[in-house]
């Protein structure tokens, strides 16, 4: 019965108590033998069974309330365990619906709070995952990148920063400025660096580290960070090749100009001397007609060499391969080479074996390349020199050594040879006539044939270049 009791809430409890009431006055109507002798016990039960009722639910009301003092105690931290459970103690055992409720309650918040601290864990990991990627790209980066406050305080910065620059950064490069990781002499060349960080807007410009282009040009970009109050990102990247690059340009279109007119001219000069000579001799008149088809023919090739670049920077340049008769080839390209040979009076020496097989290449393309070494190994050669030009085949490939007793190259030259528009800085080099494209169209069809081309070079003693090309 106590059991039951427990289980009841207080409205079910006092309704209990009305039906008890109501079932004892009824038993009682039915013992009385009368009206007149029920009567007055009825009027007593009236007035007492409401009172009964009225005690017992303030008790219980009294009691919960209690347990409502308990939980609220419990809501302050002051009783309970850990978990915010409830035990069953004799004070609240009366109460166990309540309790109970409340500890289910308890059970449900902790476990939602477990699950908040998991999601909160989870995210932090992922946000931290986030930022550890984020600093790793940054530091694999080949442009140096800063990151500065409104005091110019240095709040970031990746390695290739201080690589760019040729500056050591301190372990402790938070604690510094920019102005005082830079060095004097290039700090002077940023021009107003405090008023730029507290301007906190976009810029770009760039400074040069020495002298010369070659020594070093840097690209410096200043942007705000987005919702970081007064942040400047600073981007540094390394343009020295590009400005090399121009330089080259600008100085092949001005040997290209010259080249172009020098041709024109000779042309025009004989042209008009043919036109007005009656009685020119048979024998001039016939050198003459060989000096302008020479002087067209160099124009043609300088025209042919203007496409040549066009077609290599927008990376169009394709071959056609033919079987091709390798010694008819090899002729051709001696042809073309022996008139150059013979005005230097260079000893040039062919060294090909009686037979060979035929080749499967863009036969147009591979003399045009061919003709590019050779013709470079006799500008290159002084008077009176030797190029050798050998053919060997080996194993399923042809190699074509040309090697020449000339200036020679410098070791540091030797990676950017093929490079468009590159001339060596060699005095010797500034006073021969060249445009720095031949070398870049050869390797460009080489390499589209599958082959390679190596180089060994000694200042002063001369150069080898070997082509490697597949039979097929």
């Amino acid at each position: 019965m106590s059991a039951i009791l427990h289980n009841l809430t207080t409205k079910q409890r006092l309704i209990l108590c009305y039906v008890l009431s109501c079932a004892l006055i009824w038993g009682i109507l039915q013992w009385g033998s009368s009206f007149s002798e029920v009567l007055p016990v009825y009027l007593a039960l009236c007035f007492v069974g409401p009172l009964v009722i009225v005690v017992v639910g303030s008790y219980l009301l009294t009691r919960d309330i209690r347990v409502l003092g308990y939980l609220e105690s419990r809501l302050l931290g002051v009783i309970g365990d850990q978990t915010g459970r409830f035990s069953l103690d004799p004070i609240m055992n009366s109460s166990q619906p309540l309790v109970l409720a409340w500890n289910k309650l308890a059970e449900k918040m902790a476990h939602q709070e477990s699950l908040q601290v998991l999601e909160e864990r989870v995210c932090g990991e992922i946000n931290s995952s986030h930022d550890q990627l984020s600093t790793q790209a940054l530091e694999n980066l080949s442009e140096g990148i800063v990151v500065t406050n409104d005091e110019g305080m240095i709040q970031y910065a990746n390695l290739s920063f201080g690589a760019i620059l040729n500056v050591e950064l301190p372990e402790e490069v938070k604690t510094k400025t920019l102005a005082e990781i830079l060095p004097d002499e290039l700090y002077e060349r940023i021009p107003e660096l405090e008023q730029m960080i507290k301007a906190n807007r976009p810029m770009n410009f760039e400074i040069a580290l020495g002298d010369q282009t070659s020594d070093g040009v840097v690209s410096i970009k200043t942007r705000p960070i987005v919702n970081r109050d007064r942040m400047l990102l600073w981007h540094f990247s390394d343009v020295t090749q590009n400005k090399l690059a121009d330089e080259m340009r600008d100085q092949f279109l001005s040997s290209a100009t010259h080249e172009l007119r020098t041709p024109l001219a000779n042309i025009k000069a004989y042209a008009e001397t043919l036109q007005t000579a009656d009685d020119m001799d048979v024998e001039d008149h016939k050198n003459f007609c060989n000096i302008i088809n020479s002087e067209a023919t160099r124009l043609a090739r300088l025209v042919d060499s203007l496409l040549d670049i066009k077609q290599i920077e927008a990376g169009s340049l394709s071959i056609t391969r033919n079987e091709t008769d390798l010694l008819r080839l090899i002729e051709e390209v001696c042809e073309n080479v022996k008139p150059q040979m013979e005005q230097k009076q260079i000893a040039f020496e062919l060294n090909v074996p009686p037979k060979l097989s035929k080749i499967s290449v863009d036969k147009d393309k591979i003399v045009a390349s061919l003709v590019n070494l050779l013709g470079n190994a006799a500008k290159y050669t002084m008077e009176g020199g030797k190029v050798l030009f050998r053919v060997e085949q080996v194993g399923s490939s042809m190699h074509f050594h040309i090697e020449d007793s000339g200036i020679g190259i410098r070791d540091e030259e030797i990676s950017r040879i093929f490079e468009q528009f590159f001339r060596s800085s060699d005095p010797r080099v500034r006073d021969i006539p060249g445009n720095g494209i031949g070398l870049a169209y050869t390797s460009e069809v080489i390499e589209l044939h599958g082959g390679q081309i190596l180089i060994q070079s000694e200042i002063d003693k001369g150069t080898q270049f070997t082509v490697q090309l597949p039979m097929q």
